[in-house]
């Protein structure tokens, strides 16, 4: 058993509850004067403290060394299809001319 994880959880389920009792009250369902507002975060806390206890005896076995799969060979790739070289482009300054203006 861990005490660390009990009382870790402890103090979450503690806060974790006091946000839904601010909660409740913020909404309207109860009222802020309520023995619930008191009562809310230590149910929290207990109920943490008794989710950690089963999580430290459930966590507490001894690992089991798991097989690391085979590393699968890479396949090689298939050669690309050839590509077509580009078509020829005339020389600078030769090759298409605007159309002259029309007046």
């Amino acid at each position: 058993m861990k005490p660390g994880r009990i009382i870790g959880t402890a103090i979450v389920g503690f806060f974790f509850f006091l946000f839904i009792a601010v909660d409740l009250v913020l909404f309207g369902v109860i009222e802020l004067n309520s023995s619930m507002v008191s009562l809310l975060p230590l149910i929290g806390l207990v109920l943490g403290g008794v989710l950690g206890g089963l999580a430290s005896k459930h966590g507490a076995t001894p690992a089991v060394a798991v097989a690391q799969p085979e590393m699968a060979v890479p396949q090689p790739v298939a050669p690309a299809a050839p590509v077509a070289p580009p078509a020829p482009q005339p020389p600078a300054g030769q090759g298409f001319e605007p159309p002259p203006p029309t007046t």
